[in-house]
């Protein structure tokens, strides 16, 4: 349960302050999974700390690689 609340503690702070992201002819459903596929990635490569700041990277590449890319 605690590993579980960290998860959505680091979900929230990171999407918070996220960059919006667009792909053309998506559906919400698409980013949603796509979002935590990536926010996944993101944590592994951080070990216990989960999607920080500093592998924020990650995420971003993981998201441009799906075909998704920044709003302006």
């Amino acid at each position: 349960m605690r590993i579980f609340l960290m998860l959505v503690l680091q979900t929230l702070l990171i999407s918070g302050c996220a960059t919006k992201w667009t792909k053309d002819n998506y559906i919400e459903q698409e980013f949603h999974r796509d979002k935590g596929e990536c926010l996944a990635q993101c944590g592994q490569a951080s070990g216990a700390q989960g999607c920080t700041y500093a592998t924020e990277h990650i995420y971003d590449s993981c998201m441009m690689g799906k075909g998704w890319r920044k709003a302006d």
